[in-house]
């Protein structure tokens, strides 16, 4: 499981004091496992929920990394970025491996937009860049690399908790949030392509409103 590859494999990398490794029983892995039917993850600190349906009641991991992370000691803490991904989601049976991001945003900071500085911003493309950096954390860790490429199905899910709707304008989006609304209800989730993510072997989802991922065999995703 990833969680002794983070807990050995990870740490070792990341520690700036090779001659003075730390012991695993130091590190705290924030782990908890499902099997419902469904089940949702949530940020206490922003307030997001990620949904999730699993209609096999697979055996589901869940790691909350950025706890992980927070826990560590300053000699491996200080090598990585605090600004990475909520949750490491994953089926036991190598079928879904994911990253989650949180968050609950007023949609109109969400894609796109300019700030007080002039600069563009949003939180769409901050969640995507922050699962990119935690892609390339993990994928560096040759012990961890492997384990990952084990999945049929690789992705990044950022997980709204306002229901909006993606690769508009925010004029268009206001205008159409009751359809949107409505439709966000009955949906899984829409692709989002970027090829930074993609060039990793994920793909990069979101989520919004009452939006659920559904967890399926691979193959079965493929015919839907």
């Amino acid at each position: 499981m990833i969680k002794e590859l983070l807990k050995k494999d990870f740490v070792d990398l990341y520690n700036k004091n090779q001659e003075n490794p730390l012991s695993e029983n130091s590190i705290n892995i924030h782990y908890r496992p499902f099997n419902d039917n469904e089940f949702e993850l949530v940020d206490n600190k922003g307030g997001g929920v990620a949904r999730y349906s699993n209609p096999s009641n697979w055996n589901i991991s869940t790691i909350n990394f950025e706890k992980f992370i927070e826990d560590l000691p300053p000699r491996v803490k200080n090598s990585i970025s605090s600004d990475i991904c909520d949750f490491i989601v994953y089926s036991d049976n190598n079928q879904h491996f994911l990253l989650n991001e949180l968050t609950n945003t007023k949609p109109q900071y969400v894609l796109p937009y300019k700030n007080y500085n002039g600069k563009q911003e949003g939180k769409e493309t901050k969640a995507a860049n922050q699962m990119l950096r935690t892609l390339n954390y993990l994928l560096g860790v040759i012990s961890i690399n492997k384990f990952i490429q084990k999945f049929h199905s690789k992705k990044c899910c950022f997980f709204n908790k306002q229901p909006y709707t993606p690769n508009q304008t925010v004029e268009d989006k206001l205008i159409n949030a009751i359809f949107a609304f409505n439709r966000m209800n009955t949906t899984f989730g829409v692709y989002l392509k970027r090829p930074e993510i993609e060039s990793l072997g994920f793909e990069f989802w979101s989520f919004s409103g009452t939006q659920t991922y559904l967890l399926k065999e691979f193959s079965e995703i493929l015919k839907s």
